[in-house]
């Protein structure tokens, strides 16, 4: 086989899998934004001028949990989506290219990424389990004073979802530390090879 025969297919596996790349990073970000909006309105529910509503903070860990997996899901399918990229892909692409040549996923530029990615990833998980800490917490009184089983059962569920919460947000960091990792290690690889050579 030639190289154009095995760049061509290479470069569309690659296109096809930025675009998926890019479209998770969307729809991850658009999740984002409608937790946030969520999580306001329930708030403003929660805490009008005519009273207070703790009761009602009680359906945060609920949707929190079922968008900080569907968040979950992305970044982990993005942190794969990538090292395919550059690990699988990437060779196959670099044939016959000159080495100073380098694309995005190994450029300087990227490098200083990873601590706003980590960054990112932090306050994410403080966005999500924040606020279902603190409805457990506002409601934690109510959970014991309050005679209703319903209410605890709803308790009870909130501080499961919130834990389950924890673990996806937990997961997805740690899916983005591992692949920041595996590169570092290869970056580390290239350099101890290079010095050995000279």
């Amino acid at each position: 086989m030639d190289d154009l025969q095995v760049h061509q297919p290479a470069l569309t596996f690659y296109i096809v899998s930025k675009k998926e790349m890019l479209l998770r990073i969307r729809e991850r970000e658009i999740a984002t934004y409608v937790w946030m909006g969520v999580l306001g309105t329930i708030l403003t529910i929660a805490f009008n001028r005519k009273s207070l509503n703790f009761d009602v903070l009680l359906i945060i860990p609920l949707l929190a949990a079922g968008i900080s997996m569907r968040i979950s899901q992305h970044e982990t399918i993005i942190a794969k989506l990538a090292q395919y990229c550059k690990k699988e892909i990437g060779p196959f692409l670099k044939k016959g290219q000159p080495p100073e040549l380098r694309h995005w996923d190994e450029s300087e530029a990227l490098k200083g990424q990873k601590t706003i990615v980590g960054l990112r990833n932090i306050i994410n998980s403080i966005l999500f389990v924040g606020p279902c800490l603190f409805s457990i917490i506002l409601n934690y009184n109510d959970f014991f004073n309050n005679g209703a089983t319903s209410y605890k059962f709803v308790w009870v569920t909130s501080l499961f979802l919130t834990v389950l919460t924890i673990y996806f947000m937990i997961k997805s960091l740690s899916d983005r530390l591992n692949a920041a990792l595996v590169k570092i290690r290869e970056e580390r690889k290239t350099t101890g090879s290079g010095r050995k050579r000279r």
